[in-house]
């Protein structure tokens, strides 16, 4: 089986064609129409530099200051409408493939980033990353993943079965 990364408009049309039966979306502003969904996850968002990031040692860090220094971001994630909304804060931006590579760039002290908090939790107590808490977020932020499948989708054994274990 072929691992198909598929983004935005890419994705939903693969579901509605029948190219791809199931697929997991961090949640948009609005599900596609023809499409059914159910909510299977929340993630935790956070914000982390490099030990040797002046925000290091920061209790909170100015949305001023965060705006002027370079945040890093990757593609699906600029690609998602909420996630662009609720991320993409600095006036400089550096686009990574993926979020592993932000985390690596991120290390190497070329900026900060907004990043699912599972993927951070290890690196900083490492002392590889330093979770810092910006002025904008008072409380923490999540978002929804979704199991998304086209509406009307004759849902054989394993949809049925790969559907009821994803949403325990």
């Amino acid at each position: 089986m072929e691992n198909v990364k598929l983004y935005g408009s890419e994705f939903n049309n693969a579901l509605i064609n029948g190219e791809v039966h199931l697929g997991l979306n961090i949640a948009s502003l609005a599900v596609p129409e023809n499409m059914d969904f159910v909510s299977i996850q929340q993630i935790e968002w956070g914000c982390v530099c490099s030990p040797d990031s002046k925000f290091a040692d920061m209790t909170i860090v100015d949305n001023e200051l965060l705006i002027t220094e370079r945040q890093i971001t990757c593609s699906s994630m600029l690609d998602n409408e909420q996630l662009t909304l609720a991320n993409k804060i600095s006036q400089e931006t550096w686009e990574a493939f993926d979020q592993d590579d932000m985390l690596r760039l991120v290390e190497q002290d070329l900026g900060w980033a907004f990043l699912p908090k599972s993927m951070l939790d290890k690196r900083v107590s490492m002392g590889t990353l330093v979770q810092f808490k910006p002025e904008f977020n008072n409380t923490p932020l999540f978002s929804v993943v979704d199991l998304l499948w086209k509406s009307g989708l004759q849902q054989g054994p394993v949809i049925k079965f790969l559907i009821e274990t994803l949403v325990k």
